[in-house]
């Protein structure tokens, strides 16, 4: 309680009131600055769950996608150093029993990837579906535009007439996803057999990934080079759009991390000349007090109560700028537009932002513990 009526003594005036809101700000500004350009650089350091939506290496048949691929080439592109979840597709074009105009294609998926794909595309299957789906030979997932258009539910075994070319089909619906598309997302084992429009044991694409997004486009050049003498040869591409902006953001990376570093260091630099400054001012006041009977520690209390309030409104401030500009941000950049618009900081930096605002309070509060220390009754006449 003494601390407290002796800080309300130290902010007595309008001047102590000034620098209050100018440390105020300072904070502030350093807090955002580290939220916005952590949340910049985590696409580049691996922490966010998705590099976008588009991540993937696609690769198609050079001479025209419709002439599809030897399942072959999916094997070998497993292979290859750096590639992972690898995945394939096919399609078969079936007509809606219940609708006999309405086309629904009928997508076959395989290989190791297929579940990263689904959940990590741009149709995203919950879990639990996807484990069914997976356990599910006959089962497939259709999209809600086509529940709707086809007039099945979740549920519901269907026998979809088949267009000319095809065997007979028999599926039930095991769940579905929303999306503005109507399709629906069967096994490749099951199409294969059943009957592909480009032939058995070919697949229409393959897709893989790297371990890091900005290696995509080297695992593309491998695969390029690693079927130059196939036929047919084969055309691996990557999301122009995530690339370019992997290319641009990418490179300045270590300059957003060392402006995060410079403004840590600024902040603490004008906190500690502030209260360095405030504490030559105050020394005949603290030397007053002295001898009116203040002990050194109530006076060092107010101090840091001071410090303290200043710290946790202006991070309070400061979070709320730095979530609401990298929201922005995230809105209005080529980065935010791949990340779906979708630009927060990443975990690390909210571990770390305690540790660093506490930083900030200790290395603020040395000097005025060391002109504490030092007080005497006589520095009253410095007034």
């Amino acid at each position: 309680m003494n601390a407290l009526r002796m800080l309300r003594v130290l902010l007595g005036g309008a001047a102590a009131w000034r620098r209050g809101g100018f440390l105020v700000v300072t904070v502030a500004v350093a807090t955002a600055v580290w939220l916005v350009l952590s949340a910049m650089t985590a696409p580049f350091t691996g922490n966010v769950e998705t590099q976008g939506k588009n991540s993937m290496v696609a690769v198609l048949n050079a001479n025209g996608a419709m002439g599809g691929m030897p399942i072959t080439y999916a094997h070998r592109i497993e292979k290859i150093p750096g590639a992972r979840d690898v995945a394939w597709s096919t399609m078969q074009i079936v007509l809606c029993k219940t609708s006999p105009t309405v086309v629904l294609p009928l997508v076959g998926l395989g290989g190791p990837g297929v579940a990263y794909g689904l959940t990590h595309g741009q149709v995203i299957v919950d879990a639990a579906t996807l484990e069914k789906w997976q356990k599910d030979p006959l089962g497939i997932i259709v999209t809600s535009k086509a529940l709707a258009a086809c007039g099945v539910k979740v549920g519901q075994s269907i026998e979809p007439k088949v267009m000319r070319g095809a065997k007979h089909i028999a599926v039930h619906v095991i769940g579905s996803v929303k999306n503005k598309r109507s399709m629906a997302f069967a096994h490749f084992d099951y199409i294969n057999r059943m009957g592909s429009f480009i032939g058995k044991d070919k697949v229409l694409g393959i897709t893989a990934r790297a371990d890091q997004v900005r290696d995509n486009e080297r695992l593309a050049a491998k695969i390029q080079n690693a079927f130059a003498h196939d036929y047919p040869t084969v055309k691996a591409t990557t999301s122009a759009k995530l690339q370019n902006a992997l290319a641009r953001f990418g490179k300045v990376q270590q300059l957003l991390m060392f402006v995060m570093a410079a403004a840590l260091l600024c902040a603490a630099s004008v906190l500690v000349s502030v209260f360095a400054h405030a504490s030559a001012q105050r020394r005949p006041r603290f030397a007053v007090l002295r001898v009116l009977g203040f002990k050194r520690g109530t006076l060092f209390g107010a101090v840091v109560l001071e410090g303290l309030l200043i710290v946790l409104v202006g991070a309070a401030i400061g979070i709320g700028i730095g979530l609401l500009t990298a929201h922005l941000v995230g809105q209005s950049t080529v980065l935010g537009q791949i990340l779906a618009g979708h630009l927060s900081p990443p975990s690390w930096a909210w571990a770390w932002l305690p540790a660093w605002l506490a930083a900030l309070w200790i290395v603020a509060m040395l000097i005025p513990a060391r002109a504490i220390r030092r007080v005497r009754a006589s520095d009253y006449r410095a007034g």
